[in-house]
């Protein structure tokens, strides 16, 4: 149940009787969500309720609770924050929040961070220590999904590992791409970093004194914008800015690749500053940016020449119509010859490894072994994390329940990174909580699971669902198909059973389970 259902003394009486008349031992009340708040008083987070007189209605109802002989699990949802408006502890603290593939940050805990760890930890410990509750439950004790956390911090610590950035993995070459463009063939000065299958160049770089102009010998869409945007950042390396030249007399862009990416700078929140002369960009603080370039004319050939000699780097990306072959160019970038056009999915092969270019050498077997590694890496921030939990919990006193509401069989459980059977082969958690929120035989095919892992079902107390959704609306399960499971998992030796949730128990099923 939600803390927050505890609207005064009075409710707190009514609930704990209503669970009292069923005959259940124990009750897992919410008390940390809804946008970082608690549901007991503590100085670290804000409280849910307003608190008439200075009440503390957690401690009534704690009290209640034991009266009846009802055992109190404080749960915490340590990785949703629970608050779909702009407000919440983690508007407060941005800097905690989780962050997927394109850097987009979501309403979630990153549970890597230290700073978020001891947050957590001392908000537990004060509960723990103010109030005599029998144990806690964690909740959203995961990610979100596979796609979660890319942050700078998690990625640094897998890279210092496996010398490997994860963001890259999807991307790095060999890789197929769409190509639409009428690229460059021959070589006169540059070298070639990465090929497409028929051998054209795709990746060149022109080496000067002290900078370098690369090369994309297409024009960038959305299927390679990715590769192009990890290329950028690491052409970024010692510069601060990024400048593209305007569009003019003497320099010429597709229209259509030239926005399109703008739009992907954009979205990647890097900035950049429109110049209208080579001349105002500095060397050495300065990547200058060259997108679906499709002519240059005039001196503009000299004056990039010489802002490479004074150890500026460039980036230039062809247009879908190719360059024009124009004088000064052929030297500037070390390729010249317009090939014939392409269009469709090819395959970019590196042909070495170099400090600008995402590579793995050992192909698609090579980049299955990085993501299983980072899979497990992601899992043991979890698995990290609810150890320091369990051993801080059972330092304040041993006697308290440690356990975690988790994903209800191995399948789903992967896909958001959540080790729970590891958890209980380390012993640190006193018991698991599948939510098997599903049909029979879903349930049937779980028991089977959690027997292989369990045999007596010691440590794994299911969670059954007494709602349903009709209609978009969630509404109460029809007691006799809660009795049939709970006679399902009763026949497999189930100790218990959690049902979720307390709105939802009816007067039937109430009646049924006092007769148990």
């Amino acid at each position: 149940m939600q803390a927050t259902q505890i609207k005064d003394e009075r409710t707190a009486e009514l609930i704990a009787e209503r669970i009292a008349s069923a005959k259940l031992n124990a009750v897992f009340v919410l008390v940390f969500y809804w946008g970082g708040k608690s549901f007991f008083k503590t100085d670290l987070s804000p409280l849910a309720y307003n608190s008439p007189n200075d009440s503390d209605l957690f401690a009534y109802f704690i009290e209640q609770c034991h009266n009846r002989g009802i055992r109190v699990l404080a749960r915490f949802s340590n990785g949703k924050e629970g608050e779909k408006g702009g407000e919440g502890i983690l508007t407060e603290n941005p800097q905690w929040q989780i962050e997927n593939k394109d850097g987009i940050k979501a309403r979630w805990f990153d549970l890597g961070k230290r700073e978020v760890r001891d947050f957590q930890l001392g908000l537990i410990s004060e509960l723990l220590n103010k109030y005599p509750v029998d144990g806690i439950q964690l909740d959203y004790i995961r990610f979100p999904s596979r796609d979660y956390c890319y942050c700078e911090e998690c990625r640094d610590s897998f890279k210092r590992i496996y010398q490997f950035d994860p963001l890259s993995l999807p991307y790095a070459l060999p890789n197929r791409f769409w190509i639409n463009s009428t690229p460059l063939t021959n070589l006169c000065g540059a070298k070639l970093l990465a090929r497409f299958d028929n051998g054209v160049p795709a990746i060149t770089i022109r080496e000067y004194n002290a900078g370098y102009l690369l090369l994309f010998n297409w024009q960038i869409e959305n299927s390679s914008a990715h590769l192009f945007l990890d290329i950028l950042k690491r052409a970024m390396e010692g510069k601060r800015k990024i400048y593209v030249l305007s569009p003019g007399a003497e320099v010429g862009y597709d229209e259509n690749g030239y926005g399109l990416i703008l739009q992907i700078l954009r979205k990647a929140n890097l900035k950049w500053e429109m110049m209208k002369e080579v001349s105002e960009c500095n060397p050495n603080e300065t990547l200058l940016l060259l997108p679906a370039l499709k002519r240059l004319r005039g001196n503009l050939d000299d004056e990039i020449k010489d802002f490479l000699n004074a150890g500026g780097n460039v980036i230039v990306s062809s247009s879908e119509q190719g360059l024009e072959e124009a004088r000064g160019y052929e030297e500037l970038l070390g390729i010249c010859g317009r090939g014939r056009k392409f269009r469709g999915n090819h395959l970019l092969i590196p042909l070495q490894e170099h400090p600008l270019i995402p590579v793995l050498l050992g192909g698609e077997g090579e980049r299955r072994e990085i993501w299983e590694k980072w899979v497990d890496f992601r899992k043991e921030i979890i698995t990290s994390f609810v150890k320091e939990l369990y051993d801080n919990t059972k330092a304040i006193k041993s006697s308290l329940l440690f356990s975690a509401a988790v994903f209800y069989n191995k399948a789903s459980a992967e896909k958001v990174m959540q080790d729970w059977y590891r958890w209980l082969d380390m012993g640190i958690v006193d018991f698991a909580a599948p939510m098997a929120y599903v049909d029979n035989a879903h349930l049937v095919s779980a028991l089977r699971e959690w027997k292989q892992a369990d045999p007596n079902l010691e440590k794994i107390i299911p969670g059954l669902s007494i709602y349903e959704v009709k209609n978009g609306r969630e509404v109460t399960k029809d007691y006799k198909k809660v009795i049939k499971q709970i006679e399902l998992i009763r026949k497999e030796g189930a100790r218990g059973f959690i049902l979720f949730s307390l709105p939802f128990l009816s007067d039937d099923l109430a009646k049924y389970l006092s007769s148990l």
